[in-house]
């Protein structure tokens, strides 16, 4: 519940009532007794709404590339060429090239059918990519079933030429690392190592050195990993991630280390644990190393690696963001031995967005003036959101950080009567309480809002798209041989960064966008009346003349999903008692789900869209992304120096959105 001095809301807060899913018709499917309703009190049921179900007028049909002309007489006209431009190093053409006129008047996301020209085509690795003339830029992945002549997939907009591409080789590598038990999420495609965190080292023994593992944790990975083998897709290595336990790990690492009898043993555990898992092999994760330790640690990994390949198995490492980045011998972590040992080093940013680009810029320099194989590295991309507090950092999903910016506040002294001005407020994006409102860190380069000024300052990262294009793009720069999604299991709270991820790891470029900024700003909903004000986080609902109950829903976004939160007000004749502010409960965990993608699928803002209706709208399948015969994935050289970064593209005047920019 979140209290009148704007203070934390309290995380144990849950709806009581389950969400409903974009609506149209203004009934949220709920209605509290009247005598609640007459105490002028708001229940808090949580709304996500894609933009394109807000609006869907503009929205494109499906469009099928598959002949030349007019298709269907919808006024988009497509042809083929009759030559293909040449195509970069590792791509194959799978069908013609095809120039495409899409009337003024059609806008948004559509799912495309393009006709292949080959007969065989893999069932893997196949894209939808546009040539301008100049370049070629991947747009999305395309599927086509088994022994077909039909590509088909959604792209964010209509491009104006558009070819199936089957990716041959790929630039970088792609890690995973999921929970026990779990299996990756099925965009996650064109992963050569998939890591299971289900080990650790037991702190509860007079002998350190011993390791304990959940049977059965590979189990899922494994049976995915198999079963893609058998199409034909990409070999994926399983391994057993060891990880050391929170809070005690330092000590424990450092015991393990103090004497070699207790690396022996440590070391004959680790490798005992992954037989027993079937493991590919092992990656090891202890992220508190005594600095004291360097020289142990590094022996220690290196007989490691030696007992693992006589097993033939691999070995990665994850190393932290170093300390201090000018300092050679900091922290405990040599990369030139480490990576000598272990088949990669994946590593770990800054926990904190803020001092993210600052330290890890300035510790990839170091290293790289110190010859470290930067192409052996391979940095983590943390799909969590975070919030900064007095009490630290936490990580949220995506879908608790929008929704702590969309906790809605209704103020108003006697009953609703009709005509009477209501004073909304979104609690934590109010700009007049000293919030800052939803924005983009140009230090952090991601959606953020602060919040909560007299109940302690609260800061909140937004982690999506936009913001993995920046991560990603510092790896491009610094010519980092790979990347690492975390957590990388199908989990809908989180944000969809694959499509990104994919083409960056296939062609090794990143498209760095700003949404835009309309959709930052709160949007209002309201089954009758009318809203008057709004942007700044507070806005005034004046009543209708008919009594009755209606919605009031806070809409807000960080460019590509939309969150809400709903009230419901009774209009009465009847004069009533002054009333505390009523206050939404927290939603902590909402059991609707977004559209991966929304943003594509529309232009408005959400504050022009009709209100939701309470059929929730099933949550689209994502198109598993093609992958070929084996290949072996090459490491980038990586250059002497980081190469530049283009100026991200602006944001747009006007829609179609983040899409458009």
């Amino acid at each position: 519940m979140r209290d009148p001095d704007n203070t934390t809301p309290d995380p144990a807060a849950v709806p009581r009532f389950a969400p409903v899913v974009d609506s149209d018709n203004g009934d949220n499917g709920f209605r509290p007794p009247d005598e609640e309703f007459d105490r002028g009190l708001l229940r808090a049921i949580g709304i996500i709404a894609a933009l394109g179900a807000l609006i869907a007028v503009l929205l494109l049909p499906p469009i099928s590339i598959l002949d030349r002309g007019d298709d269907g007489g919808s006024g988009i006209v497509t042809r083929a060429r009759d030559s293909m431009p040449t195509l970069p190093d590792g791509l194959i053409a799978m069908s013609a090239l095809y120039d495409i006129e899409v009337p003024e008047d059609l806008a948004g996301a559509a799912t495309l059918s393009v006709r292949l020209s080959e007969e065989n085509v893999p069932a893997e690795h196949l894209a939808f990519y546009s040539y301008d003339g100049e370049q070629w830029t991947r747009l999305g992945s395309a599927s086509v079933a088994t022994g077909g002549r039909i590509a088909s997939g959604d792209v964010e907009s209509v491009p104006a030429t558009i070819a199936v591409l089957y990716r041959a080789a790929f630039a970088r590598s792609l890690g995973l690392i999921i929970a026990p038990g779990a299996s990756p999420d099925a965009a996650a495609t064109s992963a050569s190592i998939v890591s299971v965190i289900a080990a650790t080292p037991l702190t509860d023994t007079d002998e350190p050195g011993l390791v304990t593992a959940q049977p059965a944790a590979l189990d899922a990975a494994r049976a995915t990993a198999s079963a893609n083998a058998a199409t034909g897709t990409t070999g994926t290595d399983i391994y057993l991630g060891v990880s050391a336990p929170a809070g005690a790990a330092a000590e424990i690492i450092d015991l393990i280390l103090a004497t070699p009898a207790r690396v022996e043993t440590h070391i004959e555990q680790v490798v005992q644990a992954a037989l027993v898992a079937s493991a590919d092999g092992v990656h090891l994760d202890y992220g508190h190393v005594d600095g004291a330790r360097r020289d142990a640690f590094s022996a220690f990994v290196g007989a490691l690696s030696e007992a693992l390949a006589a097993r033939q198995l691999g070995l990665v490492v994850t190393v932290p963001t170093p300390l201090t980045s000018d300092a050679p011998d900091s922290g405990a972590y040599d990369w030139s031995a480490l990576s000598a040992a272990a088949g990669a080093l994946w590593l770990r940013p800054p926990a904190g967005p803020d001092g993210y680009y600052d330290r890890l810029e300035a510790a990839l320099a170091a290293r790289q003036a110190q010859g470290a194989d930067l192409g052996s590295v391979w940095l983590v991309l943390n799909r969590h959101s975070t919030e900064r507090s007095a009490e630290g950092l936490e990580a949220l999903s995506l879908r608790e950080a929008l929704t702590r910016a969309s906790i809605i506040r209704a103020r108003f002294d006697d009953g609703i009567t009709p005509g009477s001005p209501v004073t909304v407020t979104g609690v934590n994006i109010n700009e007049n309480d000293d919030d800052s409102g939803m924005r983009w860190d140009e230090t952090a380069h991601a959606v953020t809002f602060d919040y909560g000024a007299r109940g302690g300052p609260r800061t909140v990262w937004v982690e999506n798209r936009f913001s993995a294009a920046f991560r990603l793009d510092l790896a491009r720069r610094f010519g980092l041989g790979g990347v690492v999604v975390d957590p990388a299991a199908t989990d809908e709270t989180l944000p969809d960064i694959w499509n990104t991820v994919s083409t960056f790891v296939e062609d090794g470029s990143v498209r760095r966008e700003l949404p835009y900024g309309p959709y930052l700003h709160p949007g209002w909903l309201n089954s009758a009346g009318a809203i008057e004000g709004g942007e700044s986080g507070v806005a005034v609902w004046r009543a209708p003349d008919e009594l009755g109950v209606y919605d009031i829903t806070l809409v807000v976004s960080d460019g590509v999903v939309f969150i809400g939160q709903q009230i419901a007000l009774r209009v009465s004749e009847i004069q009533q008692e002054p009333q505390p502010a009523a206050t939404p409960e927290a939603t902590a965990t909402l059991e609707a789900t977004a559209t991966p993608e929304p943003t594509a699928t529309a232009t408005p803002e959400p504050a022009a869209s009709p209100a939701p209706t309470p059929s929730p709208t099933p949550t689209p399948s994502p198109t598993p992304e093609p992958t070929p015969s084996p290949t072996p994935t090459p490491s980038p050289t990586p250059s002497p120096t980081p190469s530049p970064s283009p100026t991200p593209s602006p944001t747009p005047s006007g829609p179609p959105g983040p899409a458009g920019n």
